[in-house]
């Protein structure tokens, strides 16, 4: 009983960590409220397999994970367009204990987004590369300056 808890929130926090590596939007204040909802209504394994899935089709919203499991429930079985390949693609390479660190909220994830950013001014009047190109670009204005009052 106790191995089937701890595969069961193995899997809870691969699913959180799968939602936040890959920047899934979602419309609960957070993550794991957001899984709670599900596992409420499917089964746990149909869960991550539908997250993999909506990764598979390029679908980065929470609602499209919703969607297929909902299909899959009408239908009373999950089919999978993606491959054992693709499931270890994306899963080998997970952070451990994202989920854990980095319990972000939509409000808090607001508040950590710069308001403004600064305009690149590059450093180019030293470099002698700029000054033959400055040149180059003034006698060509000087020219059609000329040219136009003839």
């Amino acid at each position: 009983m106790a191995e089937q808890h701890l595969d069961q929130l193995t899997l809870i926090n691969e699913i959180e960590t799968l939602l936040i590596y890959y920047s899934f939007e979602v419309k609960e204040n957070n993550y794991h409220d957001l899984i709670d909802r599900w596992m409420n209504s499917y089964p746990l394994q149909w869960i991550r397999l539908a997250l993999l899935e909506a990764l598979y089709l390029g679908r980065y919203k929470s609602l499209s994970i919703e969607q297929i499991l909902a299909v899959w429930t009408k239908k009373g079985n999950y089919t999978l367009r993606f491959n054992h390949d693709f499931e270890s693609l994306i899963c080998r390479n997970l952070p451990q204990n994202l989920s854990q660190s980095t319990q972000i909220s939509k409000s808090e994830a607001r508040r950590q987004t710069p308001s403004s950013i600064h305009q690149f001014q590059p450093k180019l009047s030293a470099s002698d590369f700029f000054l033959k190109l400055k040149a180059v670009s003034q006698s060509t204005l000087e020219n059609e300056s000329f040219r136009s009052r003839i």
